[in-house]
């Protein structure tokens, strides 16, 4: 089942905004979070595997500041990512990016 992933994200009252970030490649991350700006920025060049499991990490950071005051940790939140990701892919659900879109300029 394909599921398109939206370009907004809204967690508690903060609306986060998705975009490909290639820029990401040159730090061979598959995602990442900026609180400051509320956008996550998505690496296109990753497998698909890893960009759904990092936009679930991601997503579970912003999760754990608004909910949890920064308390899970990086290993709680890799370890929950990681689970995620392995459950949805063993329901059939994969990622659909065709809504999200590059951010012109420097993010």
């Amino acid at each position: 089942m394909l599921i398109k992933v939206p370009p907004s994200i809204q967690v508690g009252s903060h609306t986060y905004t998705l975009w490909f970030k290639p820029e990401l490649s040159d730090e061979l991350l598959a995602a990442q979070v900026n609180f400051r700006t509320q956008e996550i920025g998505i690496n296109p060049s990753r497998p698909a595997s890893e960009t759904a499991e990092g936009l679930t990490h991601e997503l579970l950071h912003i999760i754990d500041r608004v909910y949890c005051g920064d308390r899970m940790g990086e290993t709680l939140v890799t370890a929950s990512s990681q689970g995620m990701a392995q459950v949805l892919k063993g329901l059939g659900i994969e990622l659909d990016w065709s809504l999200i879109r590059q951010k012109e300029g420097k993010p």
